[in-house]
């Protein structure tokens, strides 16, 4: 399985905007992005309490390999951050206290499976997420995504930056290929 190479990755500067980021770059400019392999939407794309929204959170459920390469570009992270934590945080902090402060890219929760979220832009406008069928051709979305099995390419944007309380990296759907729709009849807890 492909996945990002952290010994290629570097972070930009931090710019200020709606909210403080910084991009994440490999060597010689380019975009870290990856094709993952095929994995189930959990849920329906959506935003927080934002029903119009076009750029949603879209969530799969990662198998166990891909939940260990994420653990390790997390590791990566806060390992690059508490090597000069004024330049990112604007005061000094330990390695424990930025692990603290650092959301990880997959969740965990007590009663379900592990979750790999991503952004995914719905809008016709620059930055649209491409949806692929398996004959490698466009296609519109699928009217159920919970369910569906996608082949998902992300680009790793970079970090967020929420005051000085919290951070995390930002994922992002660049192409999704769908491999099988969602039964309408098919369990949702796989």
């Amino acid at each position: 399985m492909a996945f990002f190479d952290v010994a290629r990755l570097t972070l930009g500067d931090v710019v200020s905007g709606k909210a403080k980021t910084c991009p994440a770059i490999y060597d010689y400019g380019e975009v870290p992005v990856v094709t993952l392999e095929p994995m189930h939407v959990r849920f329906e794309p959506s935003a927080y309490q934002n029903p119009s929204a076009e750029r949603l959170d879209i969530v799969w459920s990662p198998p166990a390999e891909l939940v260990k390469s994420f653990g390790l570009l997390d590791q990566w992270i806060v390992d690059t951050l508490a090597e000069d934590p004024v330049r990112w945080f604007g005061k000094e902090r330990t390695k424990e206290q930025i692990a603290e402060a650092y959301t990880p890219i997959i969740k965990w929760h007590e009663k379900r499976p592990p979750l790999l979220k991503a952004k995914i832009n719905m809008t016709t406008q620059t930055g649209q997420c491409r949806i692929w069928d398996q004959s490698n051709k466009l296609r519109p979305p699928p009217e159920n995504w919970a369910g569906c099995l996608t082949k998902p390419r992300l680009k790793f944007k970079g970090l967020y930056f929420m005051g000085s309380s919290s951070f995390g990296a930002v994922l992002e759907c660049m192409d999704v290929q769908i491999m099988a729709e969602a039964e309408d009849d098919a369990c949702p807890f796989e």
